[in-house]
């Protein structure tokens, strides 16, 4: 068990520019400054220069930024007061254990905090190619009062967010085809906890305990593990499966004589379901 009160917590790891994944440490009650884009460091890359190349969306995957009035919480591991919070916790003492886990939680939690990865999930499909410049222009006609230089900005925090951290090529939502050119594949090895989380967001969101698997692939869907990890059916199918048979079962899952429905607990939470999952 990690001393939360007097121990620094790995929080995760992230990549910087093109060298090895290094660790970031969460210091408790402690005020963070870090800057993913930079190699600087923070006495050369001051929080006002900060502040004009923005990268919100991966700063705070990695731990949160602390600026002087305001502090991004998107990925739900600090709290507005900058502490960590009951799944930031949680996560750290999983990361050793299976890192990328970490990351596929984070996705979640960013789909429905921030705007531009919520964009891109329910906007780039599957196994589709995709530019920055092209996600702007998509933006712009759908947001036309949205300035060029906000629209711009969001587009560069994702990409950063998406080449600096395992999320893009980990969990397949970018796949380099030339240096502006990226595929977004599916994302089928998610882990039975992340999907199981999802779904508990999911319906949380929704305010149901009951849903189908064919819910997830409508197009009027938006949200749930099919938007934020493109995972093919089969695949959904087959971690329901497995999650079904789970000795501490989260959920209940038909799938079988053409049926498709996912039943979950009255007494679980998305985080509850994960602790469940991973003790």
């Amino acid at each position: 068990m990690v001393d939360y009160e007097n121990e620094d917590i790995l929080l995760l790891k992230t990549q910087i520019k093109n060298g090895p994944y290094g660790d970031r440490w969460l210091k408790r009650n402690e005020q963070l400054l870090y800057y993913l884009q930079t190699e600087r460091k923070e006495e050369n890359y001051s929080t006002k220069n900060f502040g004009n190349f923005p990268n919100l969306v991966c700063s705070d995957i990695i731990e949160g930024i602390t600026t002087e009035d305001k502090i991004p919480n998107d990925a739900e591991i600090i709290d507005a007061n900058n502490k960590i919070t009951e799944l930031g916790e949680f996560l750290a003492e999983c990361y050793t254990d299976n890192p990328d886990f970490i990351w596929e939680i984070i996705w979640i939690n960013l789909s429905y905090n921030s705007f531009i990865v919520n964009w891109f999930n329910c906007n780039i499909p599957p196994m589709s190619q995709y530019t920055a410049k092209g996600m702007e222009v998509l933006i712009q006609e759908q947001f036309s009062s949205y300035k060029e230089k906000t629209i711009h900005n969001a587009v560069y925090q994702l990409q950063r967010t998406l080449k600096e951290s395992p999320i893009g090529a980990t969990l397949c939502q970018m796949e380099s085809i030339d240096k502006s050119t990226f595929v977004r594949q599916r994302h089928d090895n998610l882990s039975p906890e992340a999907l199981a989380y999802s779904i508990y967001k999911y319906a949380k969101n929704k305010n149901i305990l009951s849903l189908r698997v064919s819910d997830f692939y409508s197009a009027e869907s938006l949200g749930g593990p099919v938007k934020e990890f493109a995972i093919s059916k089969s695949a959904f199918e087959s971690t329901l499966r497995s999650l079904n048979s789970n000795n501490d079962r989260v959920l209940v899952a038909e799938l079988n004589m053409g049926l498709d429905s996912i039943t979950l607990r009255e007494d679980l939470t998305a985080l509850s379901c994960i602790k469940i999952l991973k003790k």
